[in-house]
């Protein structure tokens, strides 16, 4: 490639084809002496981009009195900032290294939300250690003006302090400088059915033709456990023989052994197998993630208002009849799946034996059928999976 000169000393040109487009462009070159007096030859730019004969040779004086950026510095620059945003963890940087190293935490979805919505615009270019507590009380006060309650604005925070934590622990970052002072929530939520309700829901699930979603709600009654551990639930995790069955990856990230009572025995003996593979399927035959819609009709039709959530009501209803029939704390804890060991020292060194369990939930079932129960002795309860009737007989004294 040969360079011509031009009109103005110094700046030459060269018509070449451009890489990108394919077009013939002109090159321009400028030689000058930079201020300490070495002789340089440099690239000025294209006609493509506007350059001219009279645009580089301006931009040859300014090179030459040093009032523009040499080539070199400027690739210097660049690399030198390159290398710089590279070793910058800023928050969005955490946040993602973050997920990468948790890819199947409980709280994925929730927390992607959130963090999405509340402090990527916010902090997701800044570093850690960069942020002002002034910035959280700002924060604050505009999740406040949101209508964002205190539970809210505490998981909020708490994901801001957990990112940060994070790459401190992994000597990435140095964390925030100050201590997050968190809201204070008073969410005590009392949401166990009376006796009425629950007799109410039990007589609708005896009437419903969804005999699944039926099984199902009956399940989350006489175990008070979680929805989302009930639908990872199942065959081969069901014991009927010893009366267990293992629920996996709960919320305390492991597989909890858990006895089923008589009733649900019964239940499980009887019902079709709807899938192969899930006790109890979506309507796909593949794994629920939920209480469907149509269990939800169910509950809202027997009565309970909605304030109440459908599935967790069940849940604090089966922790109220525990506490009214069972004398160890210890035992409703096993049955509840609560990972915090009890203050009473029982509670920390006691192992309960799959028989007390078992005791346990068939007493809270003593308690749930009662209410169905008439004036005699005897009192039956009558399931039905489809033309299959079942009939439960229950024992009782006066």
């Amino acid at each position: 490639m040969k360079k011509q000169k031009t009109k103005y000393p110094g700046v030459f040109f060269a018509d070449v084809t451009d890489r990108v487009t394919g077009r013939l462009a002109r090159w321009f070159y400028i030689q000058f002496y930079d201020p300490q007096g070495k002789r340089r030859m440099e690239k000025a730019g294209s006609s493509l981009t506007g350059m001219t004969e009279a645009k580089a040779n301006q931009l040859r004086g300014s090179k030459a009195t040093g009032h523009a950026e040499l080539n070199q510095v400027k690739r210097e620059r660049k690399r030198a900032e390159k290398q710089a945003e590279q070793n910058r963890w800023t928050f969005d940087r955490l946040w993602q290294r973050y997920l990468e190293n948790k890819p199947n935490f409980k709280s994925r979805r929730r927390d992607e939300c959130v963090y999405r919505a509340n402090l990527k615009a916010r902090f997701g270019d800044r570093l850690p250690e960069e942020i002002h507590p002034l910035e959280i009380d700002r924060l604050k006060r505009d999740l406040y003006k949101r209508g964002s309650k205190d539970q809210t604005v505490k998981n909020i925070l708490a994901l801001l302090r957990r990112i940060a934590n994070w790459g401190k622990r992994r000597q990435v970052s140095a964390g925030l400088s100050f201590m997050i002072d968190m809201p204070k929530p008073k969410n005590i939520v009392r949401e166990a059915l009376s006796r009425e309700r629950l007799r109410a829901l039990l007589i609708a699930l005896e009437q419903t033709e969804d005999r699944l979603e039926a099984s199902f709600i009956y399940m989350l009654i006489f175990t008070g456990r979680r929805p989302g551990e009930l639908c990872k639930l199942k065959w081969t995790d069901i014991d009927l023989l010893e009366q267990k069955m293992i629920l996996r990856d709960t919320k305390t990230q492991s597989n909890e052994g858990l006895p089923l009572c008589d009733f649900l025995v019964e239940m499980l003996e009887t019902m079709p197998r709807y899938s192969l593979e899930w006790v109890f399927p979506n309507h796909y035959g593949g794994q629920r993630q939920r209480l469907d819609i149509s269990g939800r009709r169910i509950i809202r039709g027997a009565g309970i208002p909605n304030g109440v959530r459908p599935a967790y009501c069940l849940r604090h209803t089966f922790a109220s009849i525990a506490a009214e029939v069972i004398e160890k704390d210890y035992v409703i804890k096993e049955l509840m799946g609560h990972s915090n060991p009890n203050r009473d020292i029982t509670a920390r060194y006691a192992k309960v034996s799959h028989k007390a369990l078992l005791k346990g939930a068939n007493q809270v079932q003593e308690e749930i059928l009662s209410l169905l129960e008439g004036q005699g002795q005897q009192a039956n309860s009558c399931l039905m999976y489809g033309n299959t009737v079942q009939l439960i007989k229950i024992e009782r004294s006066r």
